[in-house]
């Protein structure tokens, strides 16, 4: 269970009435029991909002998310079914493919939760290793994600489409040397 401050009008408001940030103490993470089960007990500051990882190996992670949660308030979820999940892997080359280490790659789910509601989680993310290899940080549900890079453009794929018959994806991510600049270009103008 994750909280921060959740927007600079929420907070400014806080602040005007109280001078100072409210203290988050983050609670322990929890292990569910035998029986599925699992409970957070906190105190939740008012300008904070709140998240919930649902997290087991080889199924899909889950997430939630609470703009905001009532002191004293109880939240339950019910039954959160978990289903099985895809790990990604591969490796990231150069256009020449050679291995490139040190990439961050991200895997973004194009369709998340809304707002206090426990869903797909947003995606994924891996570093490539010295020999350009990688692992996804965690399994993720079936879905098309969009990838990402942070240090070179990415060349290819832009998508991936991940399906439950495959609990293993291996994608090989291309960088580019391409500048990645984009312009947007126009012409405002009155009625007339």
């Amino acid at each position: 269970l994750h909280g921060w401050t959740a927007g600079d009008s929420r907070i400014s408001d806080w602040l005007r009435d109280h001078g100072e940030e409210p203290k988050w103490s983050a609670p322990a993470q929890v292990t569910t029991g035998s029986d599925g089960r699992f409970a957070f007990t906190f105190a939740p500051p008012p300008p904070f909002q709140f998240s919930l990882d649902l997290q087991r190996d080889g199924l899909g992670s889950l997430a939630g998310r609470w703009s905001t949660i009532a002191p004293g308030s109880t939240t339950d979820l019910g039954d959160i079914r978990m289903l099985p999940g895809v790990r990604i892997t591969g490796r990231v080359v150069d256009q020449k493919e050679q291995p490139f280490a040190g990439e961050t790659v991200s895997f973004t789910r194009a369709d998340t939760p809304p707002d206090g509601i426990v869903g797909p989680e947003f995606g994924a993310y891996a570093v490539s290793g010295a020999d350009g290899t990688f692992r996804a940080d965690k399994s993720v549900l079936p879905g098309n994600y969009m990838v990402g890079t942070q240090k070179k453009p990415l060349r290819s794929p832009r998508t991936i489409q991940l399906v439950a018959e495959r609990p293993s994806e291996e994608i090989t991510i291309v960088l580019t040397e391409e500048d990645p600049t984009t312009m947007i270009a126009g012409r405002a103008v009155d009625a007339s």
